[in-house]
C-alpha cells in the first residue's frame, strides 16, 4: 500500500499544549490565514488556555497570554 504523507498519528503541528503562560513561538507562513485559524480552534480546544497571533516580519508570533 502507498504510504500517506503528513505528520505521524498523534503529533501536532503547533505546540499549543505543552506552552506555559508567556511562552511563545514563530511560524514561517506564507498562508497566514491558516495560523490564525490554528489559533482560534486552539482557544476553544485548550479553553481556558488563550493564545494570540501577531504578524510579524515574515510570518506569525504565537503567545499564550491566559
Amino acid at each position: 500500500p502507498a504510504r500517506k504523507r503528513g505528520r505521524k498519528p498523534g503529533s501536532r503541528k503547533y505546540p499549543f499544549a505543552e506552552m506555559a503562560l508567556g511562552d511563545s513561538f514563530f511560524v514561517q507562513a506564507k498562508k497566514v490565514m491558516s495560523v490564525y485559524s490554528a489559533v482560534s480552534r486552539a482557544n476553544k480546544a485548550y479553553a481556558p488556555k488563550r493564545f494570540t497571533a501577531r504578524n510579524i516580519d515574515n510570518g506569525v508570533r504565537i503567545w499564550r497570554y491566559v
